[in-house]
């Protein structure tokens, strides 16, 4: 399947490539993911690669996947309607340029995880602390710009969405977010 999935990619790179003259969106991201995800588990159950091996080569998709998510339950939003706040779409608005994006995304996967990747693969009894170290400098770089402290705030945000048992009051976003003017907007829909 691999052997498959990689030149079809590989072609629509071609296409997608700035200036992009096609765009996969999420008709073709989700089963994409999807596919990764099978993958994953059927190498891992025939022994060919580990899944901490693909959580490694997939950390920047896993990564900027889950905090947006969060990010947007934490805050009250619909995180079923179309956005723009993945990371990848914040740094090419911030910096003007898609193809300055994807040669960051690329110098990281190339320069960063794909040889964490492969040490997770050669030393399998370091792979969680491995792992660890492959996400925290994502987690880092996908995180909003916010003010000092903020990220406490916004953390137990997400916490109070993830296990209050009824729906993330806006005053409880607001009390959490006290003391970050940035986030106090974000959290109370007055961005």
């Amino acid at each position: 399947f691999g052997i498959v999935l990689a030149p079809a990619l590989r072609g629509f790179l071609v296409w997608n490539w700035p200036p992009a003259r096609l765009f996969m969106g999420d008709a073709g991201s989700v089963p994409t993911g999807f596919l990764l995800a099978g993958l994953a588990l059927l190498g891992s159950v025939e022994g060919r690669l580990g899944i901490s091996c693909w959580l490694v080569l997939l950390a920047i998709f896993i990564t900027d996947a889950s905090w947006t998510l969060l990010w947007r339950i934490a805050t009250g939003q619909p995180f079923t309607r179309a956005h723009r706040l993945h990371a990848y779409q914040r740094l090419s608005v911030r910096w003007g340029s898609h193809l300055r994006v994807d040669l960051l995304l690329g110098a990281i996967f190339f320069g960063w995880l794909l040889p964490l990747a492969w040490l997770v693969q050669s030393c399998p009894n370091y792979a969680v602390l491995l792992v660890i170290l492959a996400y925290l400098p994502l987690l880092a770089g996908m995180a909003p710009p916010v003010e000092p402290g903020c990220f406490i705030a916004a953390a137990a945000a997400v916490l109070l969405a993830l296990w209050d048992t009824g729906e993330l009051v806006e005053d409880q976003a607001v009390v959490m977010a006290a003391g970050c003017g940035s986030c106090a907007r974000a959290l109370s829909g007055k961005a």
